[in-house]
């Protein structure tokens, strides 16, 4: 049975060396090669996207991603991102706990140990928010520390 797909547009291709300009794919200008994957478009209210902020094609053509490098944010910037990151954290984590204690509080068989399901279970979103967040900035400094150190002998 065919179905009928009313959310179907085609695909916008445009050239790589028109980025950040809209599209669905950019293709290099000189070979054609699919390159939308190394481009990091920006969001209305979001940080900066961090990563390389060049990738060079290879055939040689070299765009700018849209990224940046942790290295290249001021100190403000490096702050800021560091305290949002942590404040959502231990915010996610606080209403976890409460959620999760005063759910346990319910329960009959739980109630005495109802604190400390808690705090296991309140320690799950400051982690994984945290793994989200400093990973990249390690690659980002592994990026502008080493790997540009290396290329430039």
């Amino acid at each position: 049975m065919l179905s009928l797909n009313l959310s179907s547009r085609p695909l916008r291709k445009l050239a790589a060396s028109v980025f950040p300009k809209r599209a669905d794919v950019y293709v290099c200008d000189k070979c054609g090669r699919d390159i939308s994957r190394h481009f990091r478009r920006t969001q209305s209210h979001s940080w900066q996207p961090m990563g390389p902020k060049k990738y060079q094609c290879r055939c040689g053509e070299t765009y700018l991603t849209g990224a940046i490098e942790w290295d290249n944010l001021g100190n403000s910037e490096r702050r800021r991102r560091i305290s949002q990151t942590l404040g959502l954290a231990v915010f996610s984590s606080i209403a976890f706990f409460l959620v999760a204690y005063f759910g346990l509080r319910l329960v009959p068989g739980l109630r005495e140990n109802a604190v400390d399901v808690a705090l296991a279970i309140s320690i799950l979103p400051f982690c994984l928010i945290q793994i989200g967040f400093w990973p990249g900035v390690i690659a980002s400094k592994w990026r502008t520390k080493f790997v540009r150190s290396a290329s430039s002998d």
